[in-house]
């Protein structure tokens, strides 16, 4: 069997250590990381981000929570804003403005969990996760929709932040009203964890057809996804590291997603169909939200390297 693409790493003999010495030395070379989660019920997720994205390095953080936590929230975090929320206190269909303004600030989106389960929440973030190349779709507006805006072909403003100045999203028209009338999507680099992962268990393929998508699951999770996705080999929790590691080359080689799992004291980064094992010195009972978090740090200030990235933020 070739096994050229599974490289294995320790967490004293790191597998890309020039990356490590390659960060950004000024807060304002990390990068922008907007975290997304929490609901009426609890938040815990998004403060862990938070805090462990600072830890991690990032330039600078916001945390979107929905609103019916505001109360409750008060000033825990520096740097947060609300959402719409549905009456049980997750995140509303009306949500999806403040979604896109606020990714449209951030160089990449975490979708860290605790989201609750609710309906409403489950179609914000399918449109939200939308594939769609809508760059096209911006372009037909044609000229006239950028006049005056200050932006380059290809872009039209959405809205305006809060600063005042046009974002430059691309959009397509829904017809499904909402604060702004439209319906936009979001197409940078979005990494999802804990509870946010099992809105896609059902429709896989439509988050993994999506470029520039890490998911951070459990065993569990990974091998309800698998089983939507028509593979061979199904994911099992007995099954040894060389047939998982197979599975994961398997799946990231058909689909444009990264994926991160722990399994048998290791973590596991494939993307491209390149996958890495990192050796844990000792378990992690709790691992998802620190992991997701390091990793969307690494990847805002490694865009063009994924595979590198995902695999050395293991060791920060």
């Amino acid at each position: 069997m070739d096994l050229t693409y599974w490289h294995k790493q320790t967490m004293d003999a790191p597998l890309f250590p020039d990356l490590q010495w390659s960060r950004p030395e000024h807060k304002k070379h990390a990068g922008k990381l907007l975290i997304i989660g929490g609901n009426l019920h609890g938040f815990a997720a998004p403060a862990e981000a938070y805090i462990e994205a600072n830890r991690a390095g990032v330039g600078l953080t916001r945390v979107l929570l929905p609103d019916a936590v505001k109360k409750i929230a008060g000033n825990i975090l520096e740097t947060v804003d609300y959402a719409p929320s549905t009456p049980s206190g997750s995140f509303s269909r009306q949500a999806l403005a403040d979604f896109i303004e606020q990714s449209a600030w951030a160089d990449s989106v975490l979708l860290v969990g605790d989201f609750g389960r609710n309906s409403e929440t489950a179609i914000l973030l399918e449109k939200f996760m939308s594939k769609l190349d809508l760059r096209k779709i911006a372009r037909s507006q044609g000229k006239s929709a950028r006049a005056d805006s200050g932006l380059t072909e290809g872009e039209v403003a959405l809205a305006t932040s809060k600063e005042g100045r046009p974002l430059p999203l691309e959009i397509s028209w829904s017809g499904d009203g909402g604060a702004l009338g439209k319906s936009s999507k979001f197409t940078g680099p979005v990494v999802i964890a804990k509870d946010a992962a099992d809105y896609f268990l059902n429709t896989p393929k439509s988050a993994f057809e999506r470029p520039n998508t890490t998911f951070v699951v459990s065993m569990a999770q990974l091998q309800k996804i698998v089983s939507g996705l028509d593979l061979p080999t199904p994911v099992t929790f007995g099954m040894d590291l060389l047939k998982l590691v197979d599975t994961l080359h398997q799946v990231t080689k058909n689909y444009p997603v990264s994926i991160v799992v722990k399994h048998l004291n290791n973590i596991l980064v494939a993307v491209g169909g390149q996958v890495s094992t990192t050796k844990l010195e000792t378990d992690l009972p709790v691992w998802q939200v620190k992991t997701a978090t390091h990793a969307s740090v690494w990847l805002i200030q490694n865009p063009s390297k994924a595979f590198e990235a995902l695999t050395t933020s293991l060791l920060d």
